[in-house]
């Protein structure tokens, strides 16, 4: 067989691998349009709108942690009674947010070169209330731009704007009536409220689970979300909890029937401002690495009845990292 044919059939090979892998990357750009609330809301999506990036994943955690929560305002007193985290949609009320992402990702697949690319978006986030204690979020006029390295070195950006996406039945304790196991995980990172009244210093889990695709099978990894309440601060005179959350997303259970190898960790960190009389978020920062590594075995795979090389590789490794950074801003109304 000459190198040409061979070099077909192992790239039918590892794209039909690929393909029965399915590795879910759960982050997609959500992101602003409007005038935003605070000033500081400003500087915190100018100052982070083109931080200096390293590859991810190099150090086990994101990049971006020290970028968390950069204000610092006035302490306020504790309220007598400890409040109920949940958001008020018992009216038509909108609530609307700037929302801007920040991601960096390396992709290998056992090519000498991995895969770079990064990526800003900037997006609406609304929820409409509905009157009956739920609410139905939007992204609209989302923009990204997106530079990627396919490992020659040379770089190619690309410009796009992205259709809206709609969420509906999200419900005050920031759950959904009826939706995906991702996309529930999804509103409770970007939006996480405690299951219970919290003193200071107390906090509470958040379970959560997402989906993830071994060679067709899809499994589940689970963790949660650490929510606690650190203090209540002044903000343009409401006042707010301050909310810090530790995530772990990490334990995956594969079956010994799944050929191969695979794990999924999601890690990171986030604070964010909730308006304890309103009922509603103020802002929030987090940062967030998505690594995923596999050992995937090669697939049986027949060309015009002639079978593959006998020296191409039983398996192929793949990895990917993927670092996420968010800012969400309330709008003035």
């Amino acid at each position: 067989m000459n190198n040409k044919r061979k070099a077909i059939l192992r790239g039918i090979a590892i794209g039909v691998m690929l393909s029965a892998a399915g590795v879910l990357v759960l982050w997609k750009c959500f992101p602003p349009s409007g005038s935003p609330r605070p000033a500081q809301g400003r500087d915190t999506l100018r100052q982070n709108a083109s931080p200096e990036v390293q590859v991810p994943g190099e150090t086990g955690q994101s990049q971006f942690l020290g970028k968390i929560d950069p204000h610092s305002y006035p302490a306020a007193q504790a309220p007598d009674e400890p409040p109920a985290f949940r958001w008020n949609f018992a009216n038509n009320k909108t609530y609307a947010y700037l929302f801007q992402q920040r991601v960096v990702s390396c992709f290998d697949l056992g090519s000498p070169s991995p895969t770079k690319q990064s990526m800003s978006a900037n997006a609406g986030l609304l929820l409409k209330a509905k009157g009956d204690n739920t609410a139905d979020m939007f992204l609209k006029d989302m923009k990204a731009v997106m530079s990627m390295d396919f490992g020659s070195g040379e770089e190619k950006t690309m410009r796009s704007e992205i259709p809206a996406v709609v969420v509906q039945g999200v419900k005050e304790d920031g759950g959904m009536e009826v939706g995906s196991t991702g996309t529930e995980m999804l509103l409770k990172l970007l939006f996480p409220l405690p299951p219970k009244p919290l003193k200071v210093g107390e906090f509470a889990e958040i379970p959560l689970a997402m989906p993830f695709n071994a060679s067709g099978s899809v499994l589940q990894v689970k963790g949660a979300a650490k929510v606690t309440l650190t203090g209540y601060v002044t903000i343009e005179e409401r006042l707010c909890a301050r909310l810090e959350t530790q995530i772990d997303i990490s334990k995956m259970e594969v079956p010994k029937e799944i050929k191969g190898s695979y794990a999924c960790t999601t890690r990171g960190k986030s604070v964010f401002y909730f308006d304890i009389k309103e009922r509603a978020f103020v802002s929030g920062t987090m940062a967030l690495l998505m690594q995923v590594r596999g050992d995937i075995p090669m697939p049986k795979v027949e060309i015009d009845g002639e079978p593959l090389p006998p020296d191409m590789p039983k398996s192929s490794k793949i990895a990917m990292d993927n670092d996420n950074f968010i800012v969400i801003v309330r709008k003035a109304e």
